[in-house]
């Protein structure tokens, strides 16, 4: 190959691998979140009883290879009565750990805990007595001996709505059994209804359950939860971690006669086959897939949950959940994302030009490398720059829902200064609707300017007055476009755009305008003294412009500002009083 040859074939190869890594850089931000680099992220999970069906979801997110398709190795740690797993997660000996509804104490108590994904939307916790029991009401354990397990707060929640006192019940250690119960020992236990009733089956025994969800006592059983070090440090890891668990919950409930035959061969043979797919079995309305989404938790029954636990004087009635519930990324920060990702793109294609133009005039390789070294540090400075840039823009970037209403879908952290209040006081209209902060007088002209260029397929400029939440007035320039429909067959149209303040703007140029005006005024007001002045060559008056003559102070008073002193020069003086010395 001549030299010609070799540098044409050295520039094709370069440019392929600038080309590749704009790819791989597109690729890798707009992705889901995963741990860079080849070697796998090595994670502990926590759990919060023996190896069971209560975490096949676990199992199969491992034997499927959901875990390590995210970038993570995960190791399972059985329950250790010596340490609670909140404290295992919270020291940083475990990244995840399972719990339930008393993840709320812990939290009241100063430990930093995120839950990430309701698994159970029910509790499987309730009151279990032998179907010849005499007792067949919740009322009816007043002076019986119960066993009772730790972490039982629904429980005793329940107790409480149905009039009783854990005063009123012996306690009983918990043995974690059933033998006591059939054998007369105990009166009734708490159990979990995926678990201990199948010793009953098992038996050929009939029972009796009393549920808190019977007075309307409904908390989430098992939580995966991690610490707020792991939520700030490793968003990434956090994120892979919840989606490969929800895959491999989601394949466990398809499949749960496999997840048995796993369980037997790998994890335990502490109960039987039939026992595990009774619990299994269960499981289904526990977790409550048919309903929503598994892992889907709501603010708003964590907040129930608070004040069942306030009632019974273990939580303040003012706790905040803020911080305690896991908020993965929104579609706010994914938009900034995407932008950051095409500036990387500009970014990278400037670089491909440039280590062309390199190419044809410098074909040292050494001195190839040593440049591009030099432009790759610059263009992750750049990067850095433009990161920066965008998180600090002032005004407000929004995405706005236009139809009968017009909503707020995102709004931007330049809101709070912009308009006064959060985000989420605008989004949705939760507390405030936009568009009543905007001048009545100014509303209707800046929808149909936006319609009018919605319709020509153009981009808006907007220029109009809001009042802020401190009563003040406000100029602002907003210019967006449209984005497009929100969701396949409907007709709603979201517009995408960015509003920013112009008040300072506006004040200089109404004061320019004023300046204008005084100078005008001026100009009005000595056009009368412009030309020529006719004036008598005898009297010295002078004729207006309707013909009268008129002495001269008289008619300068009339089209000027301007006031006489009277007094007398010296050769008047001399002419009107000869021989007076003045």
């Amino acid at each position: 190959m001549n030299g010609a040859g070799y540098r044409v074939s050295i520039c094709k190869t370069l440019v392929f691998a600038v080309l590749l890594s704009i790819f791989s850089t597109a690729t890798a931000l707009l992705a889901d979140p995963a741990p860079a680099g080849a070697s796998l992220d090595k994670v502990v999970l926590r759990l919060k009883w023996l190896h069971q069906f209560q975490f096949a979801g676990y199992y199969a997110a491992i034997e499927k290879g959901y875990y390590r398709e995210a970038g993570l190795e995960v190791e399972i740690v059985e329950d250790n009565p010596e340490e609670e797993s909140v404290k295992t997660v919270v020291s940083g000996r475990a990244h995840f750990g399972i719990g339930g509804a008393e993840l709320l104490l812990h939290r009241s108590r100063g430990e930093p805990v995120v839950v990430l994904a309701a698994i159970y939307q029910h509790s499987p916790l309730a009151f279990l007595v032998p179907a010849t029991s005499d007792i067949t009401n919740i009322h009816q354990l007043a002076g019986r001996r119960v066993m009772l397990e730790k972490h039982s707060a629904e429980l005793l929640a329940y107790l409480r709505a149905e009039g009783l006192k854990m005063e009123d019940l012996e306690i009983l250690p918990h043995t974690y059994g059933v033998n006591e119960l059939i054998a007369g020992k105990a009166d009734a236990i708490s159990a979990y209804l995926s678990d201990e009733p199948f010793n009953f089956v098992e038996h050929k025994l009939d029972y009796r359950v009393f549920t808190p969800q019977s007075s309307g006592i409904d908390f989430y059983g098992d939580v995966l939860f991690t610490s707020e070090e792991q939520v700030i440090k490793y968003p990434e890891r956090v994120a892979a971690f919840v989606k490969a668990t929800k895959k491999g919950w989601q394949y466990a409930m398809d499949h749960p006669q496999e997840l048995v035959e796993l369980i037997l061969s790998r994890y335990s043979q502490r109960h039987s086959r039939e026992h595990l797919l009774f619990e299994a079995d269960k499981s289904k309305a526990l977790i409550g897939r048919d309903v929503v989404e598994i892992g889907y938790m709501n603010p708003g029954r964590w907040r129930h949950i608070a004040e069942k636990y306030n009632e019974l004087s273990m939580l303040p009635a003012d706790f905040s959940l803020e911080g305690f519930i896991y908020s993965p990324e929104s579609e706010g920060d994914a938009f900034w994302r995407r932008a950051v990702v095409l500036a990387e793109i500009v970014i990278a294609f400037l670089l491909l030009v440039f280590v062309i133009r390199l190419i044809r005039s410098h074909f040292n390789l050494e001195d190839l490398y040593r440049k591009n070294r030099i432009a790759s540090r610059r263009l992750k400075k750049n990067r850095r720059q433009i990161a920066m840039l965008l998180g600090s823009m002032p005004g407000m970037a929004y995405k706005c829902e236009i139809g009968d209403i017009w909503t707020l879908k995102y709004a931007s952290r330049g809101c709070r200064k912009l308009t006064g209040y959060k985000p989420e006081d605008l989004i949705s209209n939760a507390r405030v609707d936009f568009t009543s902060l905007i001048f009545p007088e100014d509303l209707s002209r800046i929808r149909s300017e936006a319609m009018r260029a919605i319709k020509d397929g153009r981009p808006y400029n907007l220029t109009y007055r809001i009042i802020d939440a401190a009563g003040q007035q406000k100029w602002v320039w907003d210019q967006g476009s449209l984005s497009g429909k929100t969701k396949k067959g409907d007709k709603t149209q979201q517009l995408e755009g960015f509003i920013t303040d112009i008040t300072e703007s506006k004040n200089l140029e109404a004061a320019n305008q004023k300046a204008i005006a005084d100078l005008q005024q001026a100009l009005s007001e000595i056009k009368a003294l412009r030309g020529i002045i006719p004036i008598c060559s005898s009297c010295k008056k002078i004729r207006d412009d309707k013909g009268l003559w008129n002495q001269v102070e008289k008619y300068l008073k009339e089209h000027t500002d301007s006031e006489f002193s009277h007094s007398i020069c010296p050769e008047c003086a001399a002419k009107m009083f000869p021989g007076k010395n003045l």
